[in-house]
């Protein structure tokens, strides 16, 4: 599938930060459960055992690729029901976890997904720029096709 103009994703970078956003044509509550639902999750991102539960750890678990074991570590830090999810993200121990917030903007019955990576400043920089890769090239055009 490819993206309309609707749905091209949007790229800011502030230092460390970055800021992606979509607008998806559909309602502010199904795209919720696209992220605060364990089943959400998989369907567009990957497998894992997610609670919506401020303080749950929770993991993520892909393919081991060769240096990485496959596991993405993660804390539930903040649910604002259904406008923001932040957790923490970690895929490597021997790294400080960053903070991963998604916002959702209702728009006249579309929504408007934000996600914001931040606290990546004592990664390294070939670290900062797979992940940047992976939520502007993979992840987010996934939760685009499952409202398509």
């Amino acid at each position: 599938m490819t993206l309309s103009s609707k749905q091209s994703i949007n790229y800011h970078k502030d230092g460390y930060t970055i800021r992606r956003s979509i607008l998806l044509n559909a309602p502010i509550t199904r795209v919720w459960e696209a992220l605060v639902t364990s089943e959400g999750l998989a369907a567009w991102l990957l497998p894992n055992n997610f609670q919506p539960l401020v303080g749950a750890s929770f993991v993520f678990k892909a393919e081991p690729q060769d240096h990485w074991n496959g596991v993405v570590e993660c804390q539930v830090m903040a649910i604002d029901a259904p406008h923001k999810l932040t957790f923490t993200w970690s895929e490597d121990i021997q790294l400080l976890p960053t903070l991963l917030t998604f916002e959702l903007y209702n728009l006249n019955g579309q929504t408007e997904v934000c996600l914001v990576h931040s606290q990546r400043e004592h990664l390294p920089e070939d670290h900062v720029s797979k992940l940047d890769q992976g939520w502007g090239c993979d992840m987010l055009r996934r939760l685009a096709e499952l409202f398509g």
